[in-house]
């Protein structure tokens, strides 16, 4: 076993590569240049999620539970147990083993609809890769993905009926790898299955108040379908946590506008001047934007009624399937003013979260 430590110097090195290289593959989109590649994402992300360990974090809890078993990790699934087992004394190694697949899954979603890899790299090192890193969810999430992303485009293949039923069985094997799959298990069929109406925003801007007065009942009732609620009081915890927006100062508030400022822009031009209806990858994108947007609306059902904990990790897990769709959007409208002014707010987040790390 290795001697694993919190390092933050090598955090910091790690932040700047992340920038840098989102920053570079930027330049080549504006550019029309190749950029740094799959490959390169593939190896990047998966380094980052085994060498960026911020002291408090998952990285932490998941070694003691690698180096304690059973008893110091009820809540982890069966599958996790069987691979510390098959790798006993590498825990980086066992990392490698459940990342890896996460990331290749990943970046398949992006190269199905033929997405330049400078646009995927961006965007996923932007808005997707504080979601990855963190959890072992990455592994259940990407196999529920790329199950998504094979249904949505099945006509593309030669066996369509084969398709079909394997990307059914992807998005529901998903469920065997974290307890918490089930409710997006069903937000995503709902995506799939839900033909494109631009007038979904107004419809839950109207459904929104009436759901935020009944948080505590539509939590408890999620939490217990994902199974949240029996592990050790996970879930309980979640609707219990500490409400920081009362005690946040204004420059975190600033912070908080700058952050979901991008977030909301997009999905307002992406209901209302999406891409061409007509393409064959239409379904890929009305699927991921609505999957993306259901689940940053649920969480701020959560927002500000001591559940913030709750409310990050929805809104984080929205973050990958957003890369996705903003990329896909890019493909198609690269060029455009709405997408112009997506930029200039993106920007304005990076050069917030930099000079706030500064000061």
């Amino acid at each position: 076993m290795f001697n694993l430590t919190p390092n933050p110097f090598l955090d910091s090195i790690c932040t700047v590569a992340v920038v840098l290289v989102a920053l570079y593959n930027y330049y080549c989109i504006k550019t029309k240049q190749k950029g740094t590649g799959y490959v390169f994402l593939v190896v990047f992300i998966l380094l980052y999620s085994l060498f960026y360990r911020p002291e408090i974090g998952d990285f932490w809890h998941y070694l003691d539970r690698y180096q304690g078993g059973v008893a110091f990790g009820e809540h982890w699934e069966e599958f996790y147990f069987w691979l510390a087992a098959l790798i006993p004394n590498n825990f980086l190694l066992w990392r490698v083993a459940i990342w890896l697949p996460a990331a290749i899954l990943i970046i398949r979603c992006f190269e199905l609809v033929k997405v330049p890899s400078s646009y995927a790299t961006t965007l996923f090192l932007i808005f997707g890769l504080a979601t990855y890193y963190y959890t072992r969810n990455a592994l259940a999430s990407s196999v529920l993905y790329i199950g998504m992303a094979l249904f949505c485009l099945r006509d593309g293949f030669e066996r369509k009926r084969l398709m079909f039923f394997v990307s059914i069985a992807l998005c529901l094997g998903s469920w065997f790898l974290h307890k918490s799959m089930p409710m997006y298990i069903g937000i995503a069929f709902l995506s799939l299955l839900l033909p494109f109406k631009k007038n979904v925003i107004i419809g839950s801007l109207i459904a929104f108040p009436i759901l935020y007065g009944i948080l505590i009942a539509i939590g408890s009732d999620f939490l217990q379908i994902s199974d949240l609620w029996i592990q050790e009081g996970v879930g309980e915890s979640y609707l219990n946590d500490e409400n920081t927006m009362s005690t946040g100062n204004w420059i975190w508030r600033i912070g908080l506008i700058v952050s979901y400022a991008p977030v909301f822009y997009y999905f307002f031009i992406a209901f209302y001047k999406p891409i061409p209806i007509h393409v064959s990858d239409f379904s890929y994108y009305k699927s991921f934007l609505y999957f993306s947007f259901f689940v940053v609306f649920l969480s701020f059902l959560f927002w500000g009624q001591g559940s913030i904990a709750l409310h990050g990790r929805l809104y984080k897990t929205a973050m990958i399937p957003f890369a996705f769709n903003v990329a896909q959007y890019f493909k198609y409208h690269w060029g455009s003013k709405q997408c112009t002014y997506f930029e200039y707010l993106v920007l304005i987040k990076i050069a917030w979260v930099v000079l706030t790390d500064i000061i």
